[in-house]
């Protein structure tokens, strides 16, 4: 977390704090500037505020119980909660039972320190005990938004791998780049070239290729469809699926995903298009821009009865539906 995200972090969470009816804070047994709503756990953040230049903040931050009880002390750059437990929490990516915790050396800067350069990572519970330890691992990756979150991307002298919520090794530290689960698959490289493996450490797709990620995840449309990847071969890409088998050509410059549909965008020579998950060409690629949402003619319906691919091409914009077919012209 750099140091932006984190004073934005705050700053709503103290607005959220203050906007909650229901807020009821801890009596702490020593006096702290900030002191947030006890959360469904039963504990609460607790830090001093100190000046900077964009204002005045809590930090470092630490943890307190119902009883106002130190669990934690206030020494660390950051603690991150699962978005269960919290009314306010921005996090949706934690565990339920774990909490991430950041520690930072401040000697050179009394609320940024080295700014990450010396960071140490560790995994808490609800009672404040360390279950990873912090310095043992030198980054824990919190996972992706949907994705399987019963896995922490763990990182020690530039070799990743994946431990538990329990902090135990599921799969060694023996790759050079690793992603998050999703669906029970990671894309991870070594020797240069990425594949995708399965959580018992096995090769579904081979390690041949120059980059290669999942791109339909839970949100798609049918889930029942075949899981699809963007793969890289030299400069130019292809949809395949898990089987290795390619859905397209490797002719794309860019591939990328329209979230909440098996539908996809695709770039040849700074103009875009739209392919389905069969590969077909549905809107051509000619335009600027598109859309990686579906939009709707109103601007106020979020429920979109009727979905729209859009389009831009200079000063106009095109709306295509799920098929290709144009629709209308704005």
């Amino acid at each position: 977390m750099n140091k932006w995200v984190l004073l934005i972090t705050l700053i709503c969470t103290a607005q959220a704090v203050q906007a909650n009816d229901d807020c009821v804070k801890p009596t702490t047994q020593q006096k702290f500037d900030y002191v947030e709503c006890i959360n469904k756990k039963g504990i609460a953040r607790v830090g001093n505020i100190v000046q900077t230049a964009l204002g005045d903040f809590p930090y470092p931050l630490g943890l307190v119980d119902a009883s106002g009880k130190i669990i934690l002390p206030v020494d660390y750059h950051s603690i991150d909660f699962p978005s269960q437990w919290n009314y306010d929490s921005y996090l949706d990516d934690l565990p339920d039972g774990l909490i991430l915790v950041v520690k930072r050396d401040l000697q050179n800067n009394a609320m940024f320190g080295n700014l990450g350069m010396q960071d140490k990572y560790g995994l808490v519970n609800s009672q404040g005990e360390l279950i990873v330890p912090l310095g043992i691992y030198d980054n824990i990756k919190m996972p992706y938004s949907n994705a399987d979150n019963t896995l922490f991307t763990v990182v020690k002298n530039k070799k990743y791998g994946f431990i538990d919520t329990k902090g135990r090794v599921v799969i060694p530290l023996m790759y050079d780049y690793a992603q998050s689960f999703e669906e029970g698959l990671v894309s991870v490289s070594k020797e240069d070239k990425f594949g995708i493996i399965d959580r018992q450490n096995q090769t579904i797709i081979p390690f041949e290729y120059e980059y290669i990620d999942l791109l339909n995840n839970l949100d798609r449309e049918d889930t029942n469809q075949s899981l699809l990847f963007r793969a890289k071969l030299k400069d130019d890409y292809a949809l395949i699926d898990q089987n290795n088998q390619t859905i397209t050509d490797f002719e794309y410059d860019t591939i990328s995903a329209i979230y909440y549909t098996n539908l996809f965008i695709v770039g040849k020579r700074d103009k875009v298009g739209v392919i389905d998950n069969t590969g077909k060409l549905i809107v051509p690629i000619n335009y600027r821009f598109i859309e990686d949402t579906l939009q709707s003619t109103d601007p106020y319906d979020f429920e979109l009865p009727q979905a729209y691919i859009q389009a831009t091409l200079e000063d106009k914009t095109y709306l295509f539906d799920k098929t290709g077919k144009l629709m209308m012209i704005k």
